[in-house]
């Protein structure tokens, strides 16, 4: 209904603030412990541009044994938000990677404790296709802060999407 959307909504700048009260264990940062592996996805983004390292610390890699599915972006130390249909609670969301094929990064992993999905997300249109997922930890990575002004962006304004692509 529209007063459980306008609910959601409203609900979801205090949801994320909340969620870095919770007390959460640091998840261990972990420095090349894939060495071993070389069974990296081969990113693909077309007509897309490599940026500079660390220009997006807070991209976040959702993983299933090791393997890039969906990406997310860090919107508190202990919360993601990502796309509805990316199915919900991933088997592992890596934060601060760049290159999913090389595993020199100096990045962290962590599980989903909760999830929260937007009451209004239809499968069959991917309509309202939002997912907020609480972490089983804190990140120390910088964060992204959700845009709180309705009159940003612009109509017809040029945006950035970033992502590695699927």
């Amino acid at each position: 209904s529209d007063s459980e959307i306008r609910t959601w909504i409203e609900q979801l700048p205090s949801v994320v603030a909340q969620s870095t009260l919770q007390t959460a264990q640091p998840t261990k940062r972990h420095e090349n412990i894939f060495d071993k592996y070389d069974n990296a996805r081969r990113p693909r983004i077309i007509n897309g541009e490599s940026s500079p390292p660390n220009r997006y610390p807070y991209a976040v890699s959702l993983q299933y044994t090791d393997q890039h599915y969906c990406g997310a972006s860090l919107v508190a130390p202990d919360m993601i938000l990502t796309a509805a249909h990316c199915g919900g609670i991933p088997a592992s969301v890596v934060v601060g990677r760049y290159n999913l094929a090389q595993y020199d990064d100096d990045y962290q992993t962590f599980y989903a404790r909760e999830k929260f999905r937007h009451p209004e997300f239809d499968e069959q249109t991917v309509n309202n296709d939002f997912l907020l997922i609480a972490l089983d930890g804190i990140s120390d990575f910088p964060y992204i802060a959700l845009n709180s002004d309705e009159n940003v962006p612009l109509d017809k304004e040029e945006l950035k999407v970033m992502g590695w692509g699927d």
